[in-house]
């Protein structure tokens, strides 16, 4: 145990690291939470380009589509730290019927895993299923909200369901 000069030297470094630590973090969150405007609207460009492209790998015994699951997964998580989840419980756009049904679904999707037969297969299913619902539903509404060009994204769901178009005709 520290007493006298020690100790105070000791306090001061501690405080110095927590002070550090703690702008730090602050700075993260404002870049993240500006950065996330653009990179968002980035990463749905990029899943809505990668959507037609993607192709099932098998991993072991499972089945992973990429590229578009692992960028799901991110975007998700970003999404998650970026929103206000109070204020999306509280706003309309949560009350609205197409919201509640479609809530309502996914609801049903888990509580039918308890009744699977293969219960590693179906909760994958409902987890990519919710993973495309948060993302490109309340991913939409985040990026509403904060007034993002939505050309950017139109542009690049044309293109992708125009590969889709091309490829199907050929």
């Amino acid at each position: 145990r520290c007493t006298g000069r020690k100790a105070f030297k000791h306090q001061c470094e501690n405080s110095l690291v927590f002070t550090r630590l703690f702008y730090l973090v602050q700075a993260l969150d404002k870049i993240t939470l500006t950065g996330w405007k653009k990179f968002s609207c980035y990463i749905l460009v990029i899943c809505y380009l990668c959507i037609p492209v993607s192709s099932s790998v098998e991993i072991g015994a499972f089945q992973l589509n990429l590229p578009i699951e692992p960028l799901l997964g991110i975007s998700a998580i970003l999404l998650f730290y970026a929103i206000d989840i109070k204020t999306l419980v509280l706003s309309t756009f949560i009350r609205h019927p197409l919201t509640l049904l479609a809530l309502l679904y996914h609801l049903c999707m888990m509580i039918s895993i308890t009744y699977s037969t293969d219960y590693v297969v179906s909760a994958k299913y409902a987890l990519v299923n919710s993973l495309h619902f948060w993302v490109f539903y309340f991913g939409i509404y985040y990026l509403a909200i904060h007034q993002v060009d939505f050309r950017k994204l139109l542009h690049a769901y044309i293109i992708s369901f125009s590969f889709i178009i091309c490829y199907r005709c050929v």
